[in-house]
């Protein structure tokens, strides 16, 4: 296989040598320490494994596209004026 399976996504990476980069005095434990907090649990080994790693650029974002093409235009004129709508499409053939 050209890559392990157990590979973490690059967003991961990119997370861990952004917190570095701005905090650089945090080391490898606090990181993983501050990352565990957030839900993500790597080990301080992961970590400094990719600290040590070349910086990866941002991740992409995805294109904006405009999910709805045709959305509906609802004028609201004062504040609680529409509280509730209606978006069903109906397609006729």
């Amino acid at each position: 296989m050209p890559e392990k399976t157990t590979r973490y996504p690059d967003f991961v990476r990119y997370i861990v040598q952004q917190l570095k980069a701005y905090c650089p005095m945090l080391g490898r434990f606090k990181i993983a320490d501050i990352l565990c907090l957030a839900g993500l649990h790597l080990s301080a080994s992961t970590v400094k494994r990719i600290i040590d790693e070349p910086p990866i650029t941002p991740p992409e974002s995805p294109t904006s596209h405009d999910p709805m093409p045709n959305k509906p235009n609802v004028p609201v004129w004062y504040p609680d004026h529409v509280w509730n709508i209606d978006l069903t499409v109906c397609a006729f053939n």
